[in-house]
């Protein structure tokens, strides 16, 4: 569901394992973080366990939808909200 925390060499795999076991008409919902490039940022609920920080891999429009067409994919709706850092 967030692909904001997939490294790009990973995005495109999962993209296509979704595509390959989804059934027909089904419906692939996800969000991701707009921008370009990959940080690593504080994340005050992951203290508890000892972490304090979240990977983060920012995208832009244009690559989330040609990589959502080269799937064939079919986008019905999309949500833009302002970002979080």
């Amino acid at each position: 569901y967030s692909l904001f925390h997939l490294p790009d060499y990973d995005l495109k795999q999962l993209i296509s394992d979704i595509y390959d076991i989804l059934k027909v008409n089904g419906i692939f919902l996800f969000s991701y973080q707009i921008g370009k490039g990959e940080e690593m940022v504080d994340e005050p609920y992951l203290n508890e366990v000892g972490n304090k920080s979240l990977y983060m891999s920012y995208e832009t429009n244009e690559e989330i939808n040609e990589l959502i067409k080269s799937f064939s994919f079919e986008e019905i709706y999309r949500r833009l909200s302002s970002a979080y850092r």
